[in-house]
């Protein structure tokens, strides 16, 4: 589990730094959101973790929070023998306004795209359809909390997570997953 707290948190640092390369780059977007999701279900032996963690910007022009990047890390884990089965994820990604969008008020997300995923273990690779809807977790007055830390302020705000991420055959996110919203600004 330690491993894949510390793979979550490398995947999304870098996926802040490359977003944040590009935002600098470009308009230089005020601030940044993401909208992280967690799905695990065990079947029999098989335990399944998907994550996928976009990042995005706020547009200037028209207040929207759409486009940016994104990273997945999918596991397949054998708890009866104690073996990966899979293990891997995705690279970085250029998603665009059509495939994931945020309310900056952060009270609902959607992500409709796709990804190559790759496997460390064995080398083989395959695409992934992506099709989740994320609302705030809880019922209003929902609570967030703030971090200050090294001149970022960063809310946090729970979030349900619903839809499909499927190979065609099998739809790996049966349940609904938890997730995070996130809005990252200067203090």
């Amino acid at each position: 589990m330690k491993r894949s707290l510390l793979a979550i948190t490398l995947v999304v640092s870098v996926a802040l730094v490359a977003f944040a390369g590009t935002a600098s780059a470009g308009r230089g977007l005020p601030r940044r959101y993401s909208a992280d999701a967690f799905f695990t279900n065990t079947e029999g032996c098989v335990s399944t973790f998907i994550g996928i963690y976009p990042v995005s910007g706020k547009d200037r022009n028209t207040g929207r929070v759409a486009g940016g990047t994104f990273s997945m890390q999918f596991e397949r884990f054998d708890v009866c023998t104690n073996t990966f089965l899979f293990r891997g994820g995705s690279a970085i990604l250029t998603l665009s306004t059509e495939e994931f969008a945020m309310s900056p008020g952060l009270n609902k997300a959607s992500m409709h795209t796709s990804a190559i995923v790759c496997d460390q273990i064995s080398g083989s690779c395959f695409t992934v359809s992506i099709d989740l809807e994320y609302r705030r977790a809880g019922a209003p007055p929902q609570v967030c909390s703030t971090d200050n830390y090294a001149g970022e302020e960063t809310t946090f705000c729970s979030a349900v997570v619903s839809g499909v991420v499927s190979d065609g055959a099998t739809n790996f996110t049966p349940q609904p997953g938890t997730g995070v919203f996130q809005e990252h600004r200067l203090a």
